[in-house]
């Protein structure tokens, strides 16, 4: 076998082959997924309640992931879900004891935030994150609200 100039010895090209063979099994075993929100806007009555839902495609367990409800700034949180808890002390003052996970299917990537009495200062566009360590997906979805 020819010598390659300027690589190890070790570097032949079956250990090359097996190497890239080995990445790209990496690269397929890593979970990528994407998140859905709904295509429609979402109507509240102002002083009811409300779901946000988003869920993950293909459907996984979401559980061990940070699931985040934010609006414009992924800082400005409305619900934050980590390390397998509600992080309520993360969220904007105006949501602080508004909202709720529901998980209900949860262990199929289907989660969605309860916002209570809802205002109209509260319309708007919400993003729904998901994070599981490697990959981060955000969908938008809109909110309306309705006068009472």
């Amino acid at each position: 076998m020819k010598k390659m100039v300027g690589f190890p010895e070790f570097f032949t090209s079956k250990s090359l082959i097996l190497l890239l063979f080995f990445l790209q099994l990496l690269t397929l075993g890593s979970a990528q997924f994407s998140v859905i929100g709904p295509a429609e806007p979402i109507l509240a009555l102002e002083g009811k309640d409300v779901e946000l839902p988003c869920h993950l495609k293909p459907k996984m367990n979401a559980e061990s992931m940070e699931v985040r409800w934010f609006r414009s700034q992924p800082s400005d949180i409305v619900h934050l879900y980590e390390n397998r808890k509600d992080r309520f002390q993360q969220q904007m003052e105006e949501y602080h004891k508004r909202t709720k996970l529901v998980t209900d299917a949860m262990d199929y990537g289907s989660v969605a935030v309860r916002v209570y009495n809802v205002t109209v200062s509260d319309e708007g566009q919400y993003r729904c994150s998901f994070y599981n360590g490697q990959v981060s997906e955000v969908a938008t979805l809109e909110l309306q609200v309705v006068g009472e």
